[in-house]
């Protein structure tokens, strides 16, 4: 086994440890720990349950009094996709070729034959 492939396999499996042991440090008992977890604001957290973002029965449930009870797994898988979302757009955007527009060609061009 090549040195490279011997430090992917290292890298996936510390990751595996990392997910493993960020499921056993989150519990999200309110609205406020689950809008701190993603950056965001309550009404935020208000917003995604109104709008589908979170799926009832995935990220949160509610109980017989009417409150709502967020699911740590959903929370955490959510989040997950977010990240890996995140990692595919930056990726397509760095693949994207720039293109520019002819005037602003043109300005540059006048522009680097003054230095």
């Amino acid at each position: 086994m090549a040195l490279e492939d011997q430090v992917d396999n290292l890298e996936k499996k510390v990751d595996m440890v990392l997910n493993l042991l960020q499921e056993f440090r989150y519990t999200f008992p309110t609205k406020k720990s689950v809008a701190t977890f993603f950056g965001v604001s309550e009404r935020t957290i208000d917003y995604w349950i109104k709008n589908g973002k979170f799926e009832k029965g995935i990220e949160y449930a509610i109980d017989n009094n009417g409150k709502i009870k967020y699911i740590t797994d959903g929370i955490l898988s959510h989040q997950r996709k977010l990240t890996s979302n995140d990692k595919e757009n930056s990726n397509s955007d760095s693949n994207k070729t720039k293109t520019i527009n002819p005037v602003a060609s043109k300005l540059l061009e006048s522009l680097s034959c003054l230095r």
